[in-house]
């Protein structure tokens, strides 16, 4: 019983060992255009170039160094390497059992020219917004002088009404 497993061990074993010698390695360094400044934390996405499904990603390092480990061999492979502000890069390859490591060396990504610096969305709130049962007045769209009043602001809003003794009418019902 014991030679059993231990010769299941064994065979366990060495198909691991096997399945991590059969993996591929793709690596390389990410650095602006003038070369001297490396991209930290850009994505490397690794995926079949034959119908696009993602095998594995990475970060780039601070240094921007990356190593993609694990990769199968004799499949044709896609590598997308993305940073914001810069166009996305593309690469395909393949591994074969003489070749398992593959370094695409420094890549300098172009800077995206579509990036814009600046956008300012400027947006204006309705005056007044009905939502199932309840009315909303915007009180910023209704002018009034500092000094007012709430009984000043209620009497400018469409629909309401205020009485010379306070009393509050919304759409012809008493009781507010």
């Amino acid at each position: 019983m014991r030679n059993i497993f231990l010769l299941f061990c064994f065979s366990i074993l060495s198909s691991l060992l096997f399945a991590q010698n059969n993996k591929a390695v793709l690596s390389g360094k990410l650095v602006d255009t003038s070369g001297k400044t490396p991209l930290a934390f850009a994505t490397i996405t690794i995926f079949k170039a034959k119908d696009t499904s993602i095998i594995t990603y990475r970060l780039s390092d601070p240094d921007g160094n990356f190593k993609v480990t694990g990769l199968p061999l004799n499949v044709e492979l896609r590598a997308v390497i993305t940073s914001s502000g810069f166009s996305v890069y593309r690469k395909e390859f393949h591994f074969t059992s003489s070749q398992l490591n593959i370094d695409i060396g420094p890549i300098k990504m172009e800077p995206d020219i579509k990036t814009l610096d600046e956008i300012l969305v400027f947006s204006e709130r309705p005056p007044v917004s009905v939502k199932n049962d309840t009315i909303e007045f915007n009180a910023s769209a209704f002018k009034t002088l500092p000094s007012a009043l709430v009984e000043d602001l209620l009497k400018k809003l469409p629909g309401v009404d205020v009485d010379l003794d306070g009393n509050i009418t919304v759409n012809n019902r008493k009781g507010y």
